[in-house]
């Protein structure tokens, strides 16, 4: 902090005279507007007018001086530095920053199944368990051929979205063994019977005028009642044929020989019909086997089949998948997802569902089974949750798929009464 200039002292006093004692006792007269005279010596006025004039002189000098001080000293605190002032003082500590809010996680969406999307209705009031039915596309319907009674075959177009049912079939004759759609504009059905050239007939899908069957010398094919021998073959306890198309590489055939204990065998046919290599048994890896179900879809070839390896022990679904035009070496169990009645699974249906499967099975014990539909990957595992189709409470099994883009059909015998009747329930696998 600045002080204040130095002040030029005051002359001193002069001494005492008779004439200011004088002055003391007797008042001074002044005029208003006159400064009071000083009664000194001119010589030593005017010295001490020079000393006075010498120290204000120096208070300015001093003042200026000190002024000069202060404006350089403001310059140098205000000047910019290029390095950072240091601190005066400590700085008390800040907060702790509170922890940034956490990204939101991007959900990931279950894979998606299948729905139902029309529950099970009654499509037929009889059907003959023994037949299984067969399903082709006529437009937007799906007709179902299948036998009503062991004598009587039937005919009958569904709507896949809604189950509205029409009747369009029916003829009575001898035993039946197939009934297939042979014509779609009007709708027609053959009936195969037992009276037929070859034995466990049935018809090639997609080629309704070609029936697989036996003969003495093997499987053989008839062609509008032309008979061809395609693979030699000692009979034994054989089931039908059953078949799938594989568009351009042909079709793949499948059946059972010798029973519940023996084993499942493969082939191929061309587009044509021809047999493209010999039949091949499965490698079931075990001990009893149920009728096989073959698919074909763009990516291979699947056979889907009931099996277990103790007769006391529940039956399983297993399935060998391989490339077209080959027998799949590998076989894999299909583990029933949960949520069902349990105690096994049997009577597999399957079909091809773009490059992956739709798998249909009937699950649980006598007056209790149940038909659930499960969408499966390429390599058949599970997508989404499985799909009851029968009605709960009711026993219900067997049956066949059909399948357009992402819509299925999934039709059984339902058993009321007594009396086995023809049930089906819509799906869509979106």
């Amino acid at each position: 902090m600045l002080t204040d200039a130095p002040r030029a002292e005051a002359p001193p006093p002069s001494p005492p005279s008779s004439e200011s004692t004088q002055a003391d006792s007797t008042p001074q007269q002044f005029e208003p507007s006159a400064a009071p005279s000083l009664d000194l010596d001119p010589s030593a006025f005017a010295a001490r007018q020079t000393v006075a004039r010498l120290k204000l002189a120096l208070g300015v000098v001093s003042a200026l001086s000190a002024l000069l001080v202060v404006a350089l000293l403001v310059s140098l605190a205000t000047r910019p530095s290029a390095d950072p002032a240091p601190p005066t003082a400590s700085a008390a500590p800040s907060a702790p920053a509170a922890p940034a809010a956490p990204l939101p996680q991007e959900s990931v969406a279950a894979p998606k199944g299948c729905l139902l999307a029309a529950p099970a209705a009654k499509l037929a009031p009889t059907i003959e368990r023994s037949i299984a039915p067969h399903l082709t596309s006529v437009g937007d319907r799906v007709a179902i051929g299948f036998a009503s009674t062991r004598t009587r075959g039937a005919g009958i177009l569904v709507d896949p979205r809604t189950l509205d049912k029409q009747a369009v079939f029916e003829e009575r004759g001898g035993r039946v063994r197939d009934v297939v759609l042979a014509s779609d504009d009007p709708p027609a059905f053959i009936v195969n019977r037992d009276k037929g050239p070859l034995d466990a007939a049935r018809s090639l899908v997609g080629a309704p005028n070609t029936l697989l069957g036996f003969s003495r010398s093997g499987i053989s094919r008839s062609v509008n009642g032309d008979l061809e021998l395609l693979w030699k073959l000692e009979r034994d306890k054989v089931t039908e044929p059953r078949s799938a198309s594989a568009g351009g590489t042909g079709y793949v055939v499948a059946f059972r020989k010798g029973g519940l204990g023996g084993e499942i065998l493969l082939g191929w046919l061309g587009p044509d019909g021809t047999p493209k290599g010999e039949l091949e048994a499965l490698p079931a890896g075990v001990r009893y086997v149920g009728t096989p179900a073959p698919a074909a879809s763009p990516s291979g070839v699947a056979v889907a089949f009931a099996g277990r390896n103790d007769e006391d022990e529940d039956w399983g679904i297993r399935v060998a998948l391989g490339s077209l035009g080959e027998v799949p070496k590998q076989v894999k169990d299909f583990r029933v997802p949960p949520g069902g009645p349990g105690r096994g699974a049997i009577a597999p249906a399957l079909a091809a569902l773009g490059d992956g499967w739709l798998l249909q099975w009937t699950e649980g014990g006598p007056g209790n089974y149940q038909v659930r539909v499960q969408l499966l990957s390429a390599d058949f595992e599970p997508i989404g949750d499985p799909v009851l189709t029968s009605p709960k409470g009711a026993s219900a099994g067997q049956g066949a798929l059909w399948v357009s883009g992402t819509r299925a059909l999934s039709v059984y015998v339902l058993t009321v009464a007594g009396f086995d009747e023809l049930w089906g329930a819509a799906v869509e696998c979106p």
